[in-house]
């Protein structure tokens, strides 16, 4: 009789062939061996589908899902669908684990009844790599604040182990046209239904920084898509009642949002700001340190020899301009 994997590992494939070799073979190297890998083929047009399915007539626990080019969230609403774990991890096809990670998680799962287990991890570029850890708080207020704003706390689902029940009790799901923000809005929606969150504190993913990824190729389509993850969180935050008690960091997520889109190499239309959600223009009213604010502030309208001398004096100087701008504020 075949038991249900304790846990299923989700890969949306889309023009990966150069990549998924290196990321099947680190999920077959695991030390832990009750799990399922679910391969869904978004339409790849490259051999992605190809491998997949080379892989899964080797190895029983692959099973590959070919589908119609619909975007990342219909690709891991597909896999959420089909899975059978007691546990959830989604993996991109461009990355790779550690041999003892799916261990690791699981174990620290059980022993303290988790619904979500974090981990820290590599990011990985083509001459370095960068150590990335992740800290949770014990409050879950505190917990949801530095989720919004990334403080030491990852919002990629790669990177933690949610049990399977979290999603289907409380009908969560990855919703089809946003393909850019969609972790981070399960994820809310994740850690604000779960009981009990924890960690690994050990790099156990390797998270492939490339510039194709999409957040370096920044389109229109993309900045609606990223408007509409906001929209998200903000209508799922108003029906929950909770959106004034997180409101603040709602706000600083957007204008953060808001500034990288301005920064990012492909966007100079300052106008695509409109499309954010209105309240988070005034960087003064968010929750970051006055020299973030004068540094935004400055940059924003486009003074960088003051922003530059901000960014190299000291907190004196910084507060006697916070004394006199105050008044005007």
């Amino acid at each position: 009789m075949m038991h249900s994997p304790l846990v299923s590992v989700i890969v949306p494939v889309y023009k990966a062939e150069k990549y998924i070799h290196r990321c099947l073979d680190s999920l077959l190297l695991q030390t832990f061996h009750n799990y399922e890998i679910l391969l869904v083929d978004d339409g790849s047009p490259d051999r992605s589908g190809e491998i997949c399915d080379e892989y899964a007539a080797k190895e029983a626990r692959i099973k590959v899902f070919h589908k119609e080019n619909g975007g990342v969230s219909s690709a891991r609403q597909c896999g959420l669908d089909n899975a059978q774990g007691e546990y959830i991890i989604h993996t991109d096809p461009d990355d790779w684990l550690e041999p003892y990670m799916l261990e690791e998680l699981y174990k620290k799962a059980k022993s303290e009844d988790a619904d979500i287990v974090g981990c820290d991890y590599f990011n990985e570029y083509y001459d370095h790599k960068e150590y990335v850890a992740q800290v949770y708080d014990t409050d879950k207020a505190t917990m949801m604040n530095n989720l919004f704003i990334n403080r030491n706390m990852s919002h990629s689902l790669w990177s933690h182990l949610v049990k399977r029940e979290l999603y289907l009790l409380n009908n969560i799901s990855f919703i089809k046209g946003i393909n850019l923000g969609e972790d981070l809005v399960v994820m809310i929606k994740l850690h604000f239904y779960a009981d009990k969150c924890t960690s690994v504190s050990k790099p156990l993913y390797h998270y492939y920084c490339h510039s194709s990824s999409m957040v370096n190729s920044m389109s229109r389509q993309n900045i609606i898509e990223i408007k509409n993850a906001i929209r998200e969180i903000d209508n799922f935050l108003k029906q929950n009642e909770c959106f004034l008690k997180y409101k603040t960091s709602f706000l600083g997520m957007c204008f953060m949002h808001k500034r990288s889109l301005v920064t990012n190499k492909h966007i100079r239309d300052y106008k695509q700001w409109k499309i954010f959600y209105p309240e988070s223009n005034n960087v003064w009213r968010l929750p970051f340190g006055y020299k973030t604010k004068f540094i935004w502030t400055f940059a924003q309208i486009g003074m960088p020899g003051i922003t530059f001398f901000i960014i190299n004096s000291g907190n004196k100087i910084l507060n006697k301009c916070m004394k006199f701008f105050e008044h005007f504020i």
